[in-house]
């Protein structure tokens, strides 16, 4: 886990730069961002890691609040596995959208990005740390695949192709509604 003990602007460095103090406790996790582009101009050593620690401080911290799932904390599963490839997934881009727009913060949205096969393995490892290996294992090759689990990992809702946003709305309403009548 990566620790943030303090960020500031240091007037050293370029006006814009945020500088980070930070440490590691244990083994930070892999979040898919790209820290530095390779195109980064030659300079300033210290500048350069200054600000790969303050990015990877955020997208850690981001991932941790809220980018990942968080077991165990009674919330529906959407489970999506996806391919920029897949031209389904594309047309299913807006509903998805929609979907984590409307149902933010009540339910554990998870995209398996199945694109290659670096991306797929990164989902088979963020699905080891789910338990939803066998999930994986079973339906990685079916993209734009939409499943709705309930909040005790029953699965209540599956669907390939769908466009419609009512339908996962209709099992997300139920399944949010069986929470609050709990």
């Amino acid at each position: 886990m990566l620790l943030i003990t303090e960020v500031w602007l240091d007037p050293r460095l370029a006006d814009d730069t945020l500088a980070a103090e930070s440490s590691f406790s244990g083994t930070p996790q892999h979040t898919g961002f790209t820290v530095a582009p390779p195109d980064w101009p030659r300079g300033n050593m210290q500048r350069r890691i200054r600000t790969i620690i303050l990015l990877l401080a955020v997208t850690l911290t981001c991932f941790s609040t809220g980018g990942g799932a968080q077991v165990g904390d009674n919330k529906p599963f959407v489970l999506v596995v996806y391919a920029d490839w897949c031209p389904y997934c594309q047309n299913l881009k807006p509903v998805l959208a929609l979907m984590n727009e409307r149902y933010r913060g009540r339910i554990r949205y998870v995209v398996f990005d199945v694109t290659s096969e670096a991306s797929t393995a990164k989902s088979r490892e963020q699905a080891r740390s789910l338990g939803l290996e066998k999930f994986f294992d079973q339906n990685y090759v079916t993209t734009s695949l939409v499943v709705i689990r309930s909040s005790s990992g029953r699965e209540v809702f599956r669907t390939v192709h769908d466009y419609d946003f009512h339908h996962y709305e209709n099992a997300l309403e139920q399944q949010l509604a069986v929470k609050r009548s709990q």
